[in-house]
C-alpha cells in the first residue's frame, strides 16, 4: 500500500537556489500542501527551485 502522505527535505545549493526533496505520495490531497510550500518559498524571495522527486512513492494523474 502507498503512503500518500508528503513530506518535504530543503537543501541549499547555492545562494539563491534551494533543492526541495519532495518523499511521500503526490495525490488530489496532497498537491494543495505540495502548492503552500512552494508558494512560501517564493514569497519567501526565492526564484529558483529545484524540486527533487526521487523519493515520491506515488504520483496521480491530479499531481502532476
Amino acid at each position: 500500500m502507498y503512503n500518500f502522505g508528503m513530506q518535504f527535505h530543503y537543501h541549499e545549493v547555492q545562494n539563491d537556489v534551494i533543492v526541495i526533496a519532495a518523499d511521500g505520495g503526490l495525490n488530489q490531497q496532497t498537491a494543495n500542501q505540495f502548492m503552500d510550500e512552494i508558494l512560501a518559498l517564493v514569497e519567501g524571495g526565492i526564484t529558483s527551485i529545484i524540486i527533487d522527486c526521487d523519493k515520491l512513492s506515488y504520483i496521480s494523474s491530479f499531481g502532476i
